[in-house]
C-alpha cells in the first residue's frame, strides 16, 4: 500500500501553488473597499446646533435709580444642562453701577439688576450671562441709570 502524503485541506494547496504574493494586496484592497463604502447604508448625519444665549431685555435698559430690573435669559442647545454664570461690569460711573442678585424662587437663568440711588447716577453697566458649557457663548445688556 502505497503512503501518499496529507497535504492538507484544497485552498491551502491553492494557496501553496499560488503563493501569498498576491493575498496582501487582495486584503488591503478589500479594506480599503469597506472603509470607503461603510455598512453600505445611506447614513444620517445629525447637525449640532451651537449654545445660543439672549435676554429678554434685549441689548439695552434704563433704569430709575433706585429701581430694579428682571432679567431672563434664554439658552438653546445646552444638552448638559450647565447652565448660565451671571457677571456685572460697570462702565461708567465712579462706586459702580449697582448690582444684581438670583432670586431664590427662580432659576439661575434669571437676576434682579438694581440701580444705585441718585446720589450715584448717572452711570453705565453691562450685565452678562454666560453659558458655563460655552464660555464664547453670552449675551449682555447695556444698562443706563440716568
Amino acid at each position: 500500500m502505497a503512503r501518499t502524503r496529507d497535504r492538507g485541506p484544497r485552498h491551502a494547496r491553492f494557496l501553496r501553488v499560488l503563493g501569498w504574493n498576491w493575498v496582501r494586496p487582495l486584503l488591503l484592497l478589500l479594506a480599503v473597499a469597506v472603509l470607503t463604502n461603510g455598512c453600505g447604508g445611506g447614513g444620517t448625519s445629525v447637525a449640532i446646533s451651537a449654545i445660543a444665549v439672549t435676554l429678554s431685555t434685549g441689548q439695552t435698559a434704563t433704569v430709575q435709580p433706585g429701581h430694579t430690573l428682571t432679567i431672563t435669559a434664554t439658552i438653546t442647545n445646552d444638552f448638559t444642562d450647565a447652565g448660565l454664570v451671571w457677571s456685572i461690569v460697570p462702565v461708567t460711573g465712579a462706586n459702580g453701577c449697582g448690582s444684581y442678585s438670583v432670586p431664590t424662587d427662580s432659576p439661575d437663568t434669571t437676576v434682579v439688576y438694581t440701580a444705585p440711588p441718585s446720589s450715584s447716577a448717572p452711570c453705565t453697566a453691562t450685565v452678562k450671562a454666560t453659558s458655563v458649557a460655552d464660555a464664547a457663548s453670552s449675551a449682555s445688556v447695556m444698562i443706563t441709570v440716568p
